[in-house]
């Protein structure tokens, strides 16, 4: 079920519940699999080192730990994209309000 971007108090009850369960599922994912949360993980989950994704990025290693440290203020959602790629991920960006929210893969 896709819920793009919504308002709760316009869903139908049966909309609210499957809301409801679809957060709990995500809810039960991401506890169950923490070592998603670190890119140095995932990295590692691909096989790769810092100096190699450097090297398939194009960057330097220290550019790489900056990234996996989660020093992004310049950094750009091409490079992100790039980065994902390269370790075997896609890339997915989530703009989150009470209640609601909107997501881009």
């Amino acid at each position: 079920m896709g819920f793009g971007f919504l308002d709760p108090r316009e869903l139908s009850a049966q909309q609210r519940q499957d809301l409801e369960v679809h957060r709990r599922q995500h809810e039960a994912r991401t506890q169950k699999s923490s070592k998603e949360n670190s890119l140095a993980q995932l990295r590692e989950l691909a096989g790769l080192s810092t100096k190699e994704l450097a090297g398939k990025l194009k960057t330097s290693t220290d550019r790489v730990q900056k990234l996996e440290s989660g020093d992004l203020d310049r950094i750009q959602l091409a490079t992100l994209r790039r980065h994902a790629e390269a370790i075997g991920c896609h890339l997915e960006l989530r703009y989150i309000a009470e209640g609601a929210h909107a997501a881009f893969s």
